[in-house]
């Protein structure tokens, strides 16, 4: 067969062929291009399935933003409206707890209807908020009976029209409303529990919406009935050596003549032979100026600067909790084996064989007394792991004051006032009594980092404020009987006592007794020895001394509670005519009134001859124990040694009887403790402790509050300040009498939410955010 070469192919078979290879080619090119047409195509879909996730990821991240926005805005509202008002000490004693809720016109101790017209519950108050905010497009209605408080949709950014959130706050349903709740305690082993009591449970929830994706966050606000502050009171404070405090502090005190609103005096100064010690407190001192801008008396390692400075000077952080303070120059002198704790061996002085201050190391690591069979005498649990271990270390939690401190006067008006201030007692390292840092001493470190630990300029009208008026001790006064009290033998109980039942003959002595200059007044007193009292009344006018004797029940303290300035006096020492008074210059007026004769601090005073005697009830317990509570009755105003309450020798207070106050004077001024011997006996005032006026001495524990209503006063002293009752300073060893012993006592503070208040304190409700229960949904 001839084989057909190129050449000698026929043209039309070469046509053909090139017509295959172009169909070829054009059926390649078609399914390149379907194939780039559907890879375009997916490609395509995919930027918008993209596009799509983006939006929608976009969405939930601003439907969570917008969640959050929302709970903040409702925790903004819980912390700025007013919260309810009642005179119950604890909310489960009210009868209808949900008026709390959404009741109006709230009446404490009865049903709601015919009380205050501006105490609402707090749906109603927050119903008020988010209508008075301009938020809302329409105003809303406040829910009935336990129904739940909802907010409809609100814009994040009025220039935002796509997120938004929804509000709903719910009386809780997951349990009894209100109810008592067990908290564990941290670091305890095993667990240990404290309970908080009368807890209204409200479940809040704020729920984000962008786009079609909705997001929610909840979160539970605690209502309850407490006090915000361990100390708190309406004149300035005194924090003395071996004085120490866990809770927060406020002196609502304005002004600046009575000298600084708070001062503090380190509890490290005074030890014997530590000569170094004061040179590192006033070298420390002199550090906090430059670089303390907290005020919290502590320099932070993270300020290279102060670090420099601070070891040229010899001091560092020794316990390594990132600030040098306080305890850092303790652990500097004392720490002999630099192990970052202080044992009672390194605490003893190696020239006596002596403690070097036994209160201070007590105040330290057991100041609640020792733990018998798992419980502290009050019958409280150890207060943290380490608690009376016999060393002193970090376990400790150590500061001059955990939490923190809040006054009303500026700094500013501080440091301009400061040059006439008396001078606060320590002279070394610089200008007390001019400077700041002289006048404030000791480490304050709160646990809260959203607070600042020292705070000037507080405005307290929006905050938790207390005055005479806010109290009532006539329903502790009615549960004794009004008749006169049984006597039989030296047992006396169940009504009013009279003088006629003394059997101790009288006393003339000063007020306060035990001080050796400065005294107020002098009194004339029948004396009660060696007796035992069980719900009793002591009248108006009866200025007793009680010695030896012990209370049971309930004591009650009659005196004239209306204060008078003008009028005539009349032979009984009653006035008539006058003008009621509340401020305490007329108060000391109306108290140096007399029948016949003139006023002195040395003119003993009668039945006969004194408006104060007469009308007022100036009372002194020497060396008494109490077990149960005492209340007084409330004058408008504070009246000096007129209405007066004074504890001294080894006096106790162990009360079991009503653990929810142990003393309720909100008009009255206290002394306690010796002037001349601090050391004296431990005792504790479980619950509230509430005076016009009070200077605490000695060693004693408030579990609770201490509360000081009274504005007339110069300052409220805690801790020893001399022999005097004018004294205005620590006194060093050298001063201290020869009935101390060497000691300056020590004093513990100590804010506990786990107690109930007594009833007839009318302060509102405490809304507290959980922040351990907020959730994303």
């Amino acid at each position: 067969m001839k084989m057909l070469t190129w050449n000698t192919m026929p043209r039309g078979y070469a046509r053909t062929k090139r017509a295959v290879r172009r169909a070829s080619t054009l059926l390649m090119t078609l399914v390149y291009m379907i194939m780039f047409a559907s890879l375009a195509s997916s490609m395509v879909a995919f930027s918008q399935a993209n596009m799509a996730v983006q939006d929608a990821e976009n969405d939930a991240d601003q439907a969570l933003i917008a969640a959050e926005s929302g709970m903040s805005f409702l925790m903004l509202q819980f912390k700025t409206v007013g919260m309810p008002a009642i005179k119950e000490g604890n909310i489960n004693n009210i009868t209808t707890p949900s008026v709390l809720w959404s009741g109006t016109s709230i009446e404490s101790l009865t049903q709601p209807g015919t009380g205050n017209p501006s105490n609402n519950g707090i749906a109603v108050q927050l119903v008020s908020a988010f209508n008075s905010s301009q938020a809302l497009g329409s105003s809303i209605v406040a829910p009935t009976g336990t129904a739940d408080l909802n907010v409809p949709a609100i814009k994040v950014d009025s220039s935002n029209s796509k997120a938004t959130y929804t509000l709903a706050v719910r009386w809780d349903t997951n349990g009894s409303n209100p109810r008592d709740i067990q908290v564990p305690i941290a670091n305890t082993s095993p667990v240990q529990y404290t309970t908080y009591p009368g807890v209204i449970v409200l479940d809040c929830v704020s729920t984000g919406t962008s786009g079609n994706v909705t997001r929610s966050v909840s979160m539970q606000v605690w209502i309850q009935k407490t006090l915000k502050y361990a100390v708190y009171s309406n004149v300035a404070i005194q924090l003395g050596k071996n004085v120490r405090v866990i809770g927060d502090i406020a002196s609502t005190y304005s002004g600046t003549g009575k000298g600084p609103p708070i001062q503090m005096f380190s509890d490290f100064h005074y030890l014997p032979n530590m000569s170094q010690m004061e040179n590192d407190l006033a070298n420390l001192r002199g550090l906090l100026n430059t670089y303390d801008t907290s005020y919290s008396n502590r320099i932070t390692t993270s300020n290279s600067a102060a670090v420099t400075a601070a070891a040229s000077a010899g001091l560092s952080d020794l316990n390594h909790d990132g600030y040098i303070d306080d305890m850092d120059v303790a652990l500097k002198n004392l720490d002999a084996n630099n192990n970052n704790q202080i044992t009672s061996g390194e605490f003893t002085n190696p020239n006596t064989g002596k403690s070097y201050d036994s209160d201070l190391f007590t105040e330290i690591d057991a100041p609640e007394g020792p733990v018998v069979n798992g419980t502290l005498p009050n019958g409280s649990l150890p207060l943290w792991n380490g608690y009376g271990d016999n060393t002193i270390n970090g376990l400790d939690g150590y500061a001059k004051v955990n939490g923190t401190i809040k006054m009303a006067i500026p700094f500013s008006s501080w440091t301009a006032a400061a040059s006439g201030w008396t001078d606060w007692g320590d002279q070394t390292g610089g200008s007390a009594g001019a400077n700041f840092r002289d006048d404030f001493e000791g480490p304050v470190i709160n646990s809260d980092p959203t607070q600042a630990p020292v705070q000037f300029g507080v405005d307290f009208s929006s905050l938790q404020t207390l005055v005479p008026t806010n109290f009532d001790t006539s329903g502790i006064d009615s549960q004794i009987p009004s008749t006169t009290a049984t006597k039989s033998g030296s047992n006396i109980s169940n009504g009013t006592l009279t003088a006629a039942m003394a059997n101790g003959g009288t006393a003339t002595e000063h007020t306060p007794a035990s001080a050796t200059s400065g005294w107020q007044a002098t009194y004339s007193r029948p004396v009660f020895q060696n007796m035992n009292f069980t719900n009793v009344r002591i009248p108006k006018g009866l200025n007793a001394k009680f010695v030896n004797c012990t209370f049971n029940g309930y004591t009650s303290v009659q005196m004239n509670t209306t204060i008078v300035s003008g009028g005539t006096v009349k032979s009984n020492g009653t006035i008539t005519g006058g003008s009621t008074v509340s401020d305490p210059s007329s108060g000391m007026t109306y108290a140096q009134r007399m029948i016949s004769g003139t006023f002195t601090a040395d003119t003993t005073l009668t039945a006969t001859n004194s408006v104060a005697f007469t009308q007022g009830n100036n009372l002194h317990f020497s060396g008494c124990s109490f077990n149960g509570p005492i209340a007084a009755a409330i004058p408008t105003a504070y009246t000096h040694f007129a209405d007066s309450l004074e504890f001294d020798g080894v006096t106790s207070f162990n009360n079991t009887y009503d653990p929810t106050f142990t003393i309720l004077a909100p008009q009255s001024n206290i002394e306690m403790g010796s002037f001349q011997d601090p050391g004296g006996s431990p005792s504790t005032l479980v619950g509230v402790v509430v005076a016009g006026n009070i200077d605490i001495r000695g060693s004693a524990t408030v579990d609770g509050s201490l509360i000081v209503t009274g504005n007339g006063a110069t300052n409220t002293t805690l801790g020893y300040f001399g022999s005097t009752d004018q004294g205005q300073a620590v006194p060093p060893p050298s001063q201290l009498p020869t009935e101390a012993n060497g000691s300056y006592g020590h004093l513990f503070f100590k804010i506990n939410p786990s107690r109930s208040m007594p009833n007839g304190i009318s302060i509102p409700v405490v809304a507290t955010p959980q922040y351990g229960t907020y959730q994303v949904q």
